[in-house]
C-alpha cells in the first residue's frame, strides 16, 4: 500500500502503475487527491480522511461509486467520463457542493437525498442509447433548497416539468434533448425565480414560431439565453405583451356569423365578420317582451320639461301633463281644419 504523497510524487514523473493508483491512500491531513486518466476499475482499495475536500476520479474506468462516503468534508467530486452505471454510497457527503458525473451511463438520477449543501450537479451525455435519462422525485426534493446549477444536456429528456421544486436554479443546459413542448418547459420556468441563463439549444422547441419570446415571458430575471443576451427592456416588453394577449382572451367574444343565420355561406369567414359587424353597426337596439310596454295615447314629455330639481317634480308635474295634452289637443283641431291636400 502506496502513501499519497509518493502517489502524487510519482504522478507527477508520470511512473505510477495501475494497480498501486487504485490503492492509494491518504496522508495526515490532504486536502486534494488526483486520481484521474490513471484507468482504474474499481475504488475497493480506496482509502480516504475525513480531512479530504476534493477528489478527482475522472477518465478512468470505474463501474461502482464506493468507499468514498467516508470523506464527510468532501466538497467537490469529479467522477465524469467512467462507466458507472448507478449513483449510490454518497449518504455520507452532506458537505458535498460540486457533482461531476457526465460521460457515464446512468439512466436514474437517484440517491441525492442526503446531499442537502449540493449547488452544482453535472450529468450530461449519459450513455443511454435511445432511452432517456429519468429523475427520482425524491432526489429532486432533496437537492430542491439547494441547487443552483444544473447540466442535463444531451440526455434524450422530453420534459423538464418534474423538476420545477428546483426553486433555486440560477443556470441551466438542456442543450440537445428532445423538449417538444413549449408549454410545458414554460410551466417549469415559472417556478425558478432566480434563473438567470437558461440554454435550450437542440431542442424542437426552438424551431417553434415565437419561441424567445415565449420562453422570456415566463422567466423573472433570465440575462442570457442561448448564449445571447436578454436585456431587461426586453423582458419587460415581452411580458407586458403577453399579459395583454391574456386579457384580451379572457373576454367574452360573440360570434357575429352565428348570430345572423341568414347570411350566406359561401363567403370566407373573414368577409362573413366583415359583413355582419356592418349590419349590426346600423341597426337599432330591441327589447324583448319583458320590458315595458307601450299605449299609443301615452304622452312623452321631452327633458327639457322635466323639473330641475326633485323637490319640486310632484309639484310640477300635473301642469305639465296638462299643457301636453292642451298641445295635442290644438294640433288635432288644426288638423281637421285644415285637411291634407290629396
Amino acid at each position: 500500500m502506496v502513501n499519497v504523497s509518493v502517489a502524487n510524487d510519482a504522478q507527477s514523473k508520470g511512473a505510477l502503475p495501475k494497480k498501486i493508483a487504485s490503492k492509494a491512500t491518504s496522508v495526515k491531513k490532504p486536502t486534494h487527491i488526483y486520481l484521474n486518466d490513471k484507468c482504474i476499475t474499481d475504488l475497493e482499495n480506496l482509502r480516504v480522511t475525513d480531512k479530504l475536500t476534493v477528489l478527482y476520479l475522472h477518465n478512468n474506468s470505474i463501474r461502482k461509486i464506493e468507499n468514498i462516503d467516508i470523506a464527510i468534508n468532501l466538497t467537490s467530486l469529479y467522477l465524469q467520463k467512467n462507466k458507472i452505471t448507478k449513483i449510490e454510497n454518497l449518504e455520507g457527503l452532506k458537505n458535498l457542493r460540486k457533482l461531476y458525473l457526465g460521460h457515464n451511463e446512468i439512466s436514474v438520477v437517484e440517491g441525492l437525498e442526503s446531499l442537502t449543501s449540493l449547488e452544482e450537479l453535472h450529468i450530461e451525455k449519459q450513455r443511454l442509447g435511445s432511452d432517456s435519462l429519468c429523475f427520482d422525485p425524491r432526489s429532486v426534493a432533496g437537492i430542491a433548497k439547494t441547487v443552483e446549477i444544473l447540466n442535463i444536456s444531451n440526455n434524450n429528456i422530453t420534459s423538464i416539468y418534474n423538476l420545477s421544486p428546483l426553486r433555486q436554479i440560477r443556470m441551466i443546459n438542456v442543450s440537445h434533448n428532445k423538449l417538444a413542448n413549449i408549454r410545458d418547459v414554460c410551466d417549469a420556468l415559472c417556478n425558478w425565480y432566480y434563473l438567470l441563463e437558461a440554454t435550450f439549444v437542440g431542442n424542437p422547441i426552438t424551431k417553434e414560431h415565437r419561441y424567445r419570446e415565449s420562453i422570456i415571458g415566463n422567466t423573472f430575471r433570465l440575462s442570457l439565453l442561448d448564449s445571447k443576451e436578454v436585456s431587461e427592456i426586453t423582458r419587460c416588453f415581452i411580458k407586458r405583451f403577453e399579459q395583454e394577449k391574456l386579457n384580451n382572451s379572457s373576454k367574452h367574444s360573440i360570434n357575429l356569423v352565428e348570430k345572423i343565420p341568414d347570411l350566406p355561406k359561401y363567403h370566407p369567414l373573414p368577409v362573413q365578420k366583415a359583413v355582419s359587424q356592418s349590419i349590426l353597426k346600423d341597426t337599432k337596439p330591441c327589447f324583448d317582451d319583458s320590458t315595458l310596454e307601450c299605449d299609443v295615447n301615452d304622452i312623452y314629455l321631452p327633458w327639457k320639461a322635466m323639473p330641475k330639481t326633485i323637490n319640486n317634480a310632484g309639484k310640477n308635474l300635473p301642469s305639465i301633463l296638462k299643457k301636453q295634452k292642451k298641445r295635442s289637443a290644438n294640433r288635432s283641431a288644426f288638423s281637421t281644419t285644415f285637411p291634407s291636400l290629396p
